[in-house]
């Protein structure tokens, strides 16, 4: 019995043999395409992964990552987003059940709630501290540099994976994600430019130099090859599983925050359609928190002294003598007019 190994493989056997998977082509082959959301999914997962992407990567682990993949890429909900595992777990359990494939590569795959997008960072000291672990104890300048400029960038795996040396632009230091200004543009036609950082500019430089025709990261045969050796760093340092290296472009998203970049710009920075999809990356610090509420102190002290009225000089009056005996002479004057006319009025 022919067994399967590829995604290809299994996603199309699954569209033959599936009664649910089977009605939906056929609706699209008559060109009804009002429910396809089986298709719609599949078809981004094969991009992402494509069709000989072998099923035994599929684990838990990596299909979280494609989650956070897909789901910053395309916008989508947590509802949408979680048809990733369940349609991977239909076709992976149908081929199992029929024997295609020999064992389940997963436990079982996680799910988000409605309306939750999982937001995990690194600060800039534990991103430098992965840096320096890639390069001192595993000896991977390749992996070492590759974290460096996916947290000082804030790109997608994919970018970076396909970044050559034609889409860096060392004179204004700047980088070309999907496209160029020469008019080559990738299908989604939404290239971006982003400056290059001082503390990455030395590195692109010279992998530039080295390789002034090819990838800039050409060490790294498969996406798969990258987050593994990115996963060696991470659980060496104990950080937890969920930390996965898209969480070095939420990284990025989350330091511009702290530094007041406002949202329009730092929406620019990371390719987002949608203004929403950038505001769920911004993990607000302690450190943003009392740094706002400095700004209030300040701003409520500025403007209350502005309100307060100055106080006026009081004037004062020296003492006078004879303006004090003729007050007093006066007094005395009323007194005496008073009693007069009380005597006046008694009965005789």
């Amino acid at each position: 019995m022919e067994t399967f190994t590829k995604l290809g493989q299994c996603i199309e056997y699954t569209y033959r043999t599936r009664e649910a998977w089977v009605e939906e082509r056929r609706r699209m082959a008559k060109g009804d395409k009002s429910n396809c959301a089986i298709h719609y999914v599949v078809q981004h997962i094969l991009e992402a992964r494509g069709e000989s992407f072998p099923i035994r990567h599929l684990d838990d682990e990596h299909v979280t990552e494609l989650m956070h993949e897909l789901e910053d890429e395309h916008d989508w909900s947590a509802r949408t987003t979680n048809k990733i595992p369940t349609y991977l777990g239909t076709v992976l359990k149908h081929c199992w059940e029929k024997r295609k494939i020999k064992e389940l590569p997963y436990r079982r795959y996680d799910r988000r709630k409605v309306g939750e997008r999982r937001i995990h960072w690194f600060t800039t000291d534990e991103v430098e501290t992965m840096y320096f672990t890639a390069l001192s104890t595993f000896h991977r300048q390749d992996v070492a540099e590759n974290i460096l400029v996916a947290a000082y960038t804030g790109a997608r795996q994919t970018e970076i994976l396909k970044l050559t040396t034609k889409d860096v632009d060392l004179a204004r230091r700047q980088f070309h994600f999907g496209g160029r200004p020469d008019g080559h543009v990738t299908k989604a036609k939404n290239w971006r430019e982003v400056p290059i950082p001082e503390r990455i500019f030395d590195i692109v430089a010279r992998r530039c130099q080295e390789n002034p025709k090819g990838r800039l990261f050409s060490d790294f045969r498969s996406a798969k090859q990258l987050r593994d050796q990115y996963n060696r760093v991470r659980d060496y340092l104990k950080f937890e599983p969920h930390y996965v290296y898209h969480c070095l472009r939420h990284s990025f998203a989350t330091w511009q925050n702290d530094l007041g970049t406002p949202v329009a710009t730092i929406q620019g920075l990371l390719g987002h359609k949608e203004i929403e999809s950038t505001m769920v990356y911004l993990k607000v610090s302690s450190k943003a928190k009392q740094e706002a509420m400095d700004r209030m102190n300040t701003y409520q002290s500025v403007t209350t002294s502005k309100a307060e009225p100055k106080p006026q000089a009081v004037q004062t009056e020296t003492f006078d003598p004879q303006m004090w005996a003729k007050f007093l002479e006066f007094q005395a004057f009323q007194q005496s007019l008073q009693m007069a006319q009380m005597e006046s009025l008694q009965p005789v």
